[in-house]
């Protein structure tokens, strides 16, 4: 064991002295946490990137009903932007401003454009408020608006909820003024006085909501994104120890052709000590890559209020057990390829693809990841290292909830290890 030791003490002492480390394990893996955590959504100064949902409107009544229904609409989702009326205002406390996305020498749209925008995906949807809204609530009369939308699922559009409510919201407002106002006709002699006080009133408890929901996740499930340095912190991080590890291949093909393992043979160590001792270094590498990207994960969460969960060691487990399958995947490549140019082609043209697959460039559950991509990121070690990550990041697992994941990293490292060794020559 001390001979293996000293072997991967040695190869990390040659790897940390190059100059080309600083830049490969440090430099490099922060400035991609950095973009892709911005990418995924994240802002500094404790702000999340916000999200906006375009919806076209014609408001065809321009009275204090359509103009409560269009305020009760934002008041249930913050992230709608009513295009035109909201166009260049604030979106929430996050400095950016609302965005309508008109073509270029537009500052109007005719009926001809909503269409189009519905269909280019500028929008979401389209609204029309028919004129005499206000005065049809008046009457008790019914009114019908106007809801086009690209989604052929309406029940779970969340524009097509947020209008209902609304809807309702000001529907319930309405039946609560005319009964006022039949109140006061036959009890007050007509005395209306109160009629404005009664609407506010019920305005206002339309807009508390008083039955409130306790929306928990079911065993299992996890939300729909991972914002920013969450979700960029164990990518790239986890992309970037690929890479280190996936260099060790390319060291033991040149080392074979450079009869460096072959002098190394004629010392008095056997050949599964200097693969031991050769691998205990990546391994070890791998590991210092990762503590590097969480480290600069810690400085980035401090300045946007991100945590990274609140069981370290749950982290280090999911991490060693992505490091011990690269490590794994290195020996047996190493003994696939011929050539250290082949090694290092094979090494980033894996990274490139099976990180993004895996869900290390962003949350695959996006819905703009296809169905099939799910299912074919389960081919990825990149798939249980970030289900792994998430599930202590994001809900605050422990060794339970990472076990799964883990176990079948480690098992896969096992059996990479296992053709390997029976593959491998030092000679």
């Amino acid at each position: 064991m001390n001979k293996v030791i000293a072997i991967a003490l040695n190869e990390l002492r040659v790897q940390l002295k190059q100059p080309a480390t600083l830049v490969l394990m440090v430099i490099l893996p922060a400035a991609l946490i950095f973009v892709i955590g911005l990418a995924n959504g994240q802002g500094l100064g404790g702000k999340v990137a916000v999200r906006s949902i375009r919806v076209d409107v014609v408001d065809n009544d321009q009275s204090p009903d359509s103009a409560s229904l269009l305020e009760s609409m934002r008041a249930l989702d913050s992230a709608l932007v009513l295009c035109p009326m909201d166009d260049g205002k604030p979106l929430g406390d996050s400095g950016a401003t609302a965005n309508c996305r008109y073509a270029e020498g537009k500052t109007a749209l005719v009926e001809a454009d909503y269409a189009q925008r519905l269909n280019d995906n500028v929008t979401t949807a389209y609204i029309e408020i028919p004129a005499g809204l206000g005065a049809a609530l008046a009457a008790n009369q019914e009114v019908t608006l106007i809801f086009r939308s690209a989604d052929d699922t309406p029940g779970d559009n969340s524009v097509m909820q947020s209008v209902n409510a609304a809807a309702q919201r000001l529907a319930g407002v309405s039946i609560a003024r005319r009964l006022a106002i039949n109140i006061a006709a036959e009890t007050m002699d007509g005395d209306t006085t109160y009629v404005d006080a009664a609407s506010a009133h019920a305005a206002e408890l339309w807009a508390s909501n008083p039955i409130g929901i306790n929306y928990q996740l079911a065993p299992g499930e996890t939300t729909q994104t991972a914002p920013g340095f969450q979700q960029s912190v164990p990518g790239m991080g986890s992309m970037y120890v690929m890479s280190t590890v996936f260099a060790g291949a390319v060291i033991l093909i040149s080392e074979r052709k450079t009869m460096t393992l072959q002098r190394l043979a004629t010392m008095p160590v056997t050949p599964s000590q200097i693969i031991g001792g050769k691998l205990l270094a990546r391994f070890l590498l791998g590991m210092l890559q990762y503590a590097i990207a969480f480290s600069v994960g810690i400085i980035l969460g401090q300045l946007s209020g991100v945590s990274f969960g609140n069981n370290p060691l749950a982290l280090i487990f999911v991490a060693a057990s992505f490091t011990l399958c690269m490590s794994g995947m290195t020996l047996f490549f190493a003994t696939v390829v011929k050539t250290d140019e082949q090694a290092a082609s094979l090494a980033t043209l894996l990274s490139l693809t099976l990180a993004p697959i895996g869900g290390a460039w962003w949350s695959l559950e996006l819905e703009f990841i296809p169905d099939f991509m799910r299912s074919l990121s389960y081919i990825s070690p990149f798939r249980y290292a970030m289900d792994g990550f998430m599930s202590v990041i994001r809900h605050n697992g422990g060794f339970a909830e990472i076990l799964p994941s883990c176990a079948i990293l480690i098992a896969a490292g096992g059996v990479f290890f296992f053709f390997a060794t029976r593959r491998f020559k030092v000679a």
